[in-house]
């Protein structure tokens, strides 16, 4: 069912990039068409668009909220840039202007991501997981950079930093930052693990492993902002009420999340061992973090 409707709404998004194009083209040159020849243009583009939100609105949210949400906001982009379109048209100075075609550029350009789309809830969640994953990873890399280039590891002679913006750790403040980056570790530890269990047992053919998906990426989705948290207070000056907070937090949403993956269908005992080692892990690294900050 899933499939089908995704397929019949990927008919209509791609009926409605042909539209649009229609549409571009009748506006390329002038004269301005008449109303007799523009008119049934805007008929159809309108038509296209219906089609299009109809089918999206036949696809059942018990095969998951990750996917449902996906292709809405996919949908809401097309909807918004196919309106922006005909107002650039119909406010244009002269026609085949650079905003009239960038405005039908973009159209298209969300048209041709639909395909591209996860086509199930088990998809939907590795997008997600791993859209955050590379968001902590990049995040790791930018304090260790850091860290590296404070060593002398780096050059830093293309860096600048406004004034009062020192980039040195005091050996005091470099206590506080292991800890915390240690933390960020485990955290990319986490979402590399779980992912690999849902792309392994991930399920989302009935609405109850579809709703365990869905809970887990709401975990998912706290991890990379509680990262960028902890990343954010660990550049001088440092407080250590900043570090102890937003490192417990950042270590509870992680507790949370292997807690989480314990009681669903993706674990099995075969998990049993690396769960419980990365809950040690965070579990150290935040009490590093609390002793150092105490």
């Amino acid at each position: 069912m899933t499939f089908i409707c995704l397929l019949i709404t990927e008919a209509a998004v791609k009926l409605v990039s042909i539209e649009a194009t229609k549409l571009c083209l009748a506006f390329a040159e002038p004269p301005v068409p008449k109303y007799e020849v523009y008119h049934p243009l805007i008929e159809s583009i309108g038509k296209a668009m219906l089609a299009m939100v109809t089918s999206f609105y036949s696809l059942p949210v018990s095969k998951g909220a990750t996917l449902n949400r996906l292709v809405r906001k996919n949908i809401s982009w097309i909807v918004d840039a196919t309106i922006t379109l005909t107002e650039v048209i119909k406010a244009s100075d002269y026609q085949g202007s650079q905003q009239h075609l960038h405005s039908t550029g973009t159209v298209w350009e969300y048209c041709d991501q639909f395909p591209t789309l996860p086509k199930d809830n088990k998809a939907a969640t590795l997008h997600i997981g791993n859209e955050t994953s590379q968001l902590v990873k990049d995040a790791l890399a930018e304090i260790q950079e850091a860290l590296q280039n404070e060593d002398g590891g780096g050059d830093q002679s293309d860096v600048s930093f406004e004034d009062g913006d020192d980039p040195s750790w005091s050996e005091e403040e470099k206590q506080l930052v292991m800890p915390s980056v240690g933390l960020i570790k485990a955290a990319n530890s986490c979402l590399k693990r779980v992912l690999g269990a849902v792309k392994k047992n991930g399920k989302c053919d009935c609405a109850k492993d579809a709703s365990q998906l869905d809970n887990l990426v709401e975990r998912l989705n706290e991890v990379s902002p509680a990262v960028d948290e902890v990343v954010l207070c660990l550049y001088p000056p440092i407080t250590k009420e900043a570090v102890r907070e937003n490192t417990e937090k950042l270590g509870i949403i992680l507790q949370n999340l292997l807690e989480c993956v314990k009681h669903i269908h993706i674990s099995t005992e075969d998990d049993a061992s690396w769960l419980e080692f990365l809950l040690k892990a965070v579990t150290h690294n935040m009490d590093k973090t609390q002793h150092v900050t105490s």
